[in-house]
């Protein structure tokens, strides 16, 4: 027979009336003690709080949780459904993961759970790592809607005013760029009341010999924190990414946790990979199974199961280059072809990341400005490109979001809309700061500017702009998971029309990259395989 619970109205406590095991029930949560009912019989009387929850359900003993029961989800949204459950989960395990959809409201109900948490007592400041481009306009912008009655400090200064930032303020909330760690860390450790950390993006943690992962590890093992990964792409190129990220939240113990992650990579990949000839390796059939396994305790909700929103339309525009264009395309063809073979005519082994690079000299050339080898550019006229993007433009019924993944094309981009009376700003690597936060609050907030001219990676992540319903991508990248990313940027809750997004292109280099990109197949070896059939194709 199931243990009776029964909640105080008005205090965190819980009665189990007349337990079938009172002796286990103190020997395993604390603070928990005996009382005899005036009714007669015996309780046991527990705080409730989300880790006593935990170790009743542990003990068999189904337990609301506290904060679906007593949380007063402060702020000026109220939660969809899905997020409810979502800040619930987090609340109940130390190491988790919120894998769902991007869009869907992780950083919302992250702030709810850790507010929640800071409430109970169980931990007294959160550290926040988080992409650069979201630390401010994301996070910062998120925590006054959601917790307004929680404090943050940026990390983001000179060196030593960072160092003594991290070391003196009192905020309940510590943000951090994902390679501002280093600079911080070991002060945040010394601190001792950072007892929770949230990754944002975690897939940026799916190579663990980077600095990124050896420091967030570091971190945990000093501090003992809890650790919330957040990320809709848990393996954005390959099953193995998988494996850095569940040795953080389920790490394999002899004793406590025999089915965890191993600290070995090469007997992870081959469970999820298996290898064709010396370069190609394919995922097994089994390797979502081991995936799943590896990244628990996990909870996930897919977009369209739970928010309703306009849908998106996907285009295809083409147009032709300008004759600058053609000849340079040819001309760089033919001497990658040149190079297939030796001097003794053998043919010369290709690298996937070498036919990267090589084709994305292609596409430089395609979006109006390519680099040369000694650092200097050349820009080639693209009439008929610029064209196609300003009558998108034109007629788009919000603002505009044009993705270009080469710099000097934002540039050359910029100053022809500028010319053609159409308000516009850039946002590249060169846009740092203050000044990048300014630009992203007229974007979201004012009525100029109306177009946004951005590299992926600046505006690939957790961005909120449902101010715009269209995205043209200028040119296509080599980034699965940046242009999914890119991609929702205004798919997303608070959108209230329906959306396009326009692929330009000139070539069929160009259209099937758009292909691989949109099927999320952007493995070296199909990008191998694109190059050969470049190359072949024009012999």
């Amino acid at each position: 027979m199931a243990d009776t619970v029964i909640l105080h109205p008005t205090q965190p406590l819980i009665l189990l009336d007349n337990p079938s095991e009172p002796e286990r029930v103190l020997t395993y949560v604390t603070p928990s003690k005996v009382v005899e009912k005036k009714s007669g019989g015996l309780g046991v009387v527990i705080k409730h709080n989300s880790d006593t929850v935990m170790k009743l359900r542990g003990l068999g003993i189904a337990v609301p949780s506290s904060i679906s029961t007593r949380y007063k989800w402060p702020g000026r949204f109220t939660p969809f459904d899905h997020q409810y459950r979502c800040a619930e989960f987090l609340t109940e395990f130390r190491r988790c993961a919120n894998l769902s959809d991007m869009a869907t409201g992780k950083t919302a109900a992250a702030l709810w759970a850790a507010d929640w948490l800071m409430q109970e007592g169980l931990i007294r400041r959160a550290l926040i790592i988080a992409p650069l481009s979201t630390v401010e306009v994301v996070w910062n912008r998120e925590m006054f809607a959601v917790v307004p009655h929680r404090t943050s400090c940026v990390l983001h200064a000179a060196r030593v005013k960072r160092q003594r930032m991290a070391k003196e303020n009192m905020d309940n909330f510590f943000i951090v760029n994902h390679d501002g760690m280093p600079v911080v860390r070991e002060i945040l450790a010394k601190r001792g009341d950072i007892d929770l950390v949230i990754y944002d993006e975690a897939d940026a943690l799916k190579n663990g010999q980077t600095n990124r992962f050896k420091h967030i590890r570091k971190f945990l093992k000093d501090t003992g924190a809890r650790l919330w990964l957040l990320t809709g792409t848990p393996t954005p190129q390959a099953p193995t990414d998988a494996w850095s990220l569940g040795r953080l939240i389920n790490p394999f113990d002899p004793n406590r946790n025999p089915t965890g992650v191993g600290t070995s990579f090469v007997r992870f990949r081959d469970s999820v990979m298996k290898q064709h000839g010396p370069f190609k390796w394919v995922a097994r059939p089994s390797a979502a199974i081991v995936v799943r396994q590896a990244l628990q305790p996990a909870i996930r909700f897919k977009k369209e199961d739970c928010i309703s929103l306009p849908p998106v339309v996907y285009t295809d525009r083409t147009s032709a280059m300008s004759p600058q264009q053609q000849r340079a395309f040819d001309e760089m063809v033919r001497d990658f072809q040149a190079e297939t073979v030796d001097e003794n005519g053998l043919p010369v082994k290709v690298t996937a990341i070498n036919a990267a690079v090589k084709m994305s000299k292609l596409l430089q050339i395609c979006s109006g400005a390519a680099y040369l080898e000694d650092g200097r550019h050349v820009e080639f006229p693209m009439p008929d490109r610029l064209a196609v993007m300003e009558d998108l433009i034109v007629h788009a019924a919000k603002k505009v979001i044009v993705f270009v993944p080469f710099r000097h094309a934002i540039e050359k981009i910029h100053a022809h809309l500028i010319n053609a009376g159409i308000t516009c700003e850039v946002m590249h690597g060169g846009v740092t700061g203050q000044r990048r936060i300014d630009l992203l609050n007229r974007f979201m907030d004012e009525p100029d500017p109306r177009v946004l001219v951005a590299h992926p990676k600046t505006a690939s992540h957790g961005l909120n702009l449902t101010c715009a319903d269209t995205t043209i991508w200028f040119g296509p990248t080599f980034s699965a998971g940046g242009y999914q990313q890119a991609n929702e940027r205004m798919n997303r809750p608070g959108q209230d029309t329906k959306m396009l997004i326009a692929h330009l292109s000139s070539t069929d280099l160009e259209r099937k990259a758009f292909q691989l990109l949109h099927d999320r197949t952007t493995s070296q070896q199909s990008l191998l395989s694109l190059y050969e059939e470049v190359v072949s194709k024009s012999k």
